[in-house]
């Protein structure tokens, strides 16, 4: 049960860091 939660956690980390990157490039290259 807890190495579950662990791996959904470190997906949806890894999923915020992709959607943190897809919106700073953009702000970035506008720039």
């Amino acid at each position: 049960m807890k190495t579950k939660i662990n791996t959904a956690l470190h997906r949806l980390m890894l999923y915020f860091t992709t959607l943190a990157a897809a919106l700073a490039l953009p702000t970035l290259f506008a720039r």
